[in-house]
């Protein structure tokens, strides 16, 4: 019973420390995208988005100029952060938070258990009520970078 008990603590001790540092990523998006520029909420950003990637650069192996990956992004504010969450076939596959200020949405991934060692950022700008447009940069560890042209139409 003690092993258990001391098993279930190191497991509870690990999750919280999980936990300490998911809030301490949210907290330094926060603070990363916010300047002079006001926060905004725009309520025409809010629902689903079909959304087109196509890489416009890159320096990693396996991805090539020109690639192209189609997926649905739920975007919507909790408080006063925007939140998307990525879906490809309608499977979560990522989750960005930021911010949406007087120029742009500016956006970084949670971490990814599948790329730990990834940044992530997303900048979006609303062309008309239905459409938007951006870039979404991935850093790789190596310090490879792949940089995706975004298009996304409101579903």
């Amino acid at each position: 019973k003690e092993q258990r008990l001391l098993l279930r603590e190191k497991e509870l001790q690990l999750k919280e420390e999980e936990l300490a540092q998911r809030q301490r990523v949210m907290d330094s998006t926060q603070n990363q995208f916010i300047t002079n520029d006001s926060i905004v909420i725009n309520p025409q950003i809010i629902g689903n988005w079909s959304v087109t990637m196509r890489c416009t650069a890159t320096t990693c192996e396996g991805s090539a100029v020109g690639d192209t990956k189609n997926g649905t992004w739920q975007i919507y504010y909790q408080d006063q952060n925007v939140i998307i969450k990525a879906f490809a076939d309608n499977k979560l596959v990522r989750t960005y938070t930021g911010v949406h200020t007087d120029r742009d949405i500016q956006l970084v991934a949670q971490q990814d258990e599948t790329m730990p060692q990834a940044k992530m950022t997303v900048k979006l700008n609303l062309k008309t009520t239905n459409e938007m447009d951006g870039v979404r940069e991935i850093v790789r560890a190596n310090n490879c970078q792949i940089v995706y042209a975004l298009t996304l139409r409101k579903s």
